[in-house]
């Protein structure tokens, strides 16, 4: 899914389940290649709520890509996402965008930059009642599988994995 024109906080994506995506192909800090095998979001900000965002594979963001974007998400899955290549296998927000995650499960992603789970590059976000979990790094990965900061990380409260 492509948001690239502007799309407000009263674009809310509901009840999306969104498989096998392979990624848009763009320019990011560390080359050109596919972004995003699910949604990819630049210069928007969509609300994403009770939504399934599995099996994307791309460079980087491989579940959610978001370049300069004020991204809300709340209570949805994010899981068993692949960027290889890059950033943020499950979620990756950079180039100041703001990233609010609340009460979602990004479990079982795997990437060989920084942040399994998420990737805030140059980025703030806010993590509330989240798991994050099972995130899996090649050998030459970056620190931070399950989460990765070099902007500001306002609040990380997770929830109990039970």
């Amino acid at each position: 899914m492509r948001l690239t024109s502007g799309e407000t906080a009263q674009a809310v994506l509901s009840g999306l389940t969104l498989t096998g995506g392979s990624g848009e192909t763009t320019s990011t800090h560390r080359g050109t290649g596919p972004a995003s095998g699910g949604i990819f979001c630049v210069g928007a900000s969509p609300t994403i709520i009770e939504s399934n965002i599995v099996t994307g594979f791309s460079m980087a963001g491989a579940g959610i890509y978001a370049w300069s974007t004020d991204l809300v998400i709340r209570d949805s899955i994010i899981r068993s996402n692949e960027a290889p290549w890059q950033d943020g296998g499950g979620v990756a927000a950079h180039a100041s965008s703001s990233l609010e995650m609340y009460d979602t499960l990004v479990s079982s992603n795997l990437y060989l930059g920084h942040g399994g789970g998420v990737s805030l590059g140059a980025s703030s976000g806010t993590l509330e009642r989240c798991t994050i979990q099972f995130s899996f790094s090649g050998p030459d990965s970056y620190p931070g599988a399950g989460v990765w900061s070099n902007g500001a990380l306002r609040s990380c409260a997770s929830m109990p994995i039970p």
